[in-house]
This record gives structure tokens, sequence and C-alpha cells, in this order.
């Protein structure tokens, strides 16, 4: 089997694969246990053996499925940085994540499938959300207001003039386009998280639980000079 070094390999690919392996993350597991940063090109492969791998700190990697994203982040018990990509076209589009984590700092998924959303986000080391866009291709956190017609809340599409501009930004799923019924709730998030929408164009926007509507609609009326 080839000596590869304990805290980083790569490319690893099928030729150089060790025979007593039978995928690559089992191969990692064997002969790099202090593993602490991996990118998948492709699919993720041999969960069980890639969650074994508990000194990763930062990983990337595209998924098929919302539990396997799950089961990673509550197994990988040193993991900060998570970026998700889809596997294909339609993986993960208008899923829920439910994230559980005491180390988790930074989840990427501005670039995994439209309308990927969390159900719940129960990670208080987490200091960063990244998302897509909020357009209809748009993925990750949603914001949310009143509902001024009845119960609940509604979402709110920045590119308008709050009612309130000095409310306190509230966050939630993303609009499930295949289900209009859907009434959306807030989501809990930790204090210091920033969120940020990766918009075309290479702009971004960012906000937090201190950020007030106004200030996300100032943003988006600046938007050739960027985020706020």
């Amino acid at each position: 089997a080839p000596v590869l070094p304990q805290n980083r390999c790569g490319p690893f690919t099928e030729g150089v694969r060790p025979t007593t392996a039978r995928t690559t993350s089992g191969a990692l597991a064997q002969h790099c246990p202090a593993l602490t940063s991996l990118t998948f090109m492709k699919m993720a492969e041999d969960l069980p053996r890639l969650a074994s791998i508990t000194s990763l700190r930062r990983l990337e990697a595209a998924f098929l499925e919302v539990d396997d994203v799950n089961y990673l982040v509550k197994e990988l018990p040193n993991l900060t940085h998570f970026i998700v990509h889809a596997g294909d076209r339609t993986a993960l589009a208008h899923e829920r994540l439910d994230l559980e984590s005491t180390s988790l700092q930074s989840i990427d998924i501005s670039a995994s499938a439209k309308a990927l959303s969390f159900e719940r986000v129960n990670c208080p080391a987490l200091r960063e959300i990244v998302c897509g866009g909020d357009g209809p291709y748009g993925n990750g956190l949603a914001l949310l207001v009143p509902n001024d017609g009845g119960d609940g809340f509604v979402h709110w599409y920045p590119e308008g003039d709050p009612d309130d501009p000095g409310a306190l930004c509230l966050f939630g799923t993303y609009p499930n386009g295949w289900n209009d019924q859907e009434v959306p709730s807030p989501l809990e998030i930790p204090s210091a998280c920033v969120v940020t929408w990766k918009q075309w164009g290479g702009w971004c926007a960012q906000a937090t639980t201190s950020t007030t509507l106004g200030e996300v609609a100032k943003a988006y009326e600046g938007r050739a000079a960027g985020s706020f």
C-alpha cells in the first residue's frame, strides 16, 4: 500500500487505492486516521467509514440524501466547516436539513440544490450559513414577517420596502415551490451566526438576528456596492 501523509492526502484515485480497502473512504480511514480536511470531487461514499475519521474539521462533498448530510454533521465531533453539493440536478431539491452538532461553525449549501433548506439547526457554535440567492433557484434560509392577513408568518422578499423597517430579521425555511400551502415557521439560529445569500452577479447580502429589515432592504438597493 502507498505511504500517505496523516493529515492531508490527495488526489486519491482508484489507481492508488490500497487493495485492503473497498472504498476511498475506507482507505482514508485506514491510512489517514488524522485527516483534517477532505474534498470529494464526486459523491461521498461509505459514510460509516467516513464518519470514523473523527479528526475531520473541513469536509466538502456531494450527496443524494439529506439524511447523509445530517448523519455526518452529527457523527463528526470536530467538524467545523461543511460545504454541501448535490449529487445530481434533482438531489436534495426542496428537502430539509436537520442539523445537530456542537462543533459546526460554517455550512455552505449555496451550490447544492434549489430550495434546499433547514428544518432545525441545533448548532450552538455556528457562525455562518451560506445560502444560494433568494430567487426561484435559491436555497437556505428566508426572511419572515408577521402575516397581516392572519396568524403566523409569511416570506418577505427584500427587494421591496418592509412595513416595519426597524423590525429585526427573523429567519425561516426557504419557500418550497412544490408546496404552496406550506406555512413558514421561524427557525432559531445563534445570535452570532451570519446568514449570507450569494446572488447572481457575484454580490452578497448578509444578515444576523440583530440586523433590521430596513438594513437588508438598503443592501438590495445598493447591490452594485455589494453586501452591507
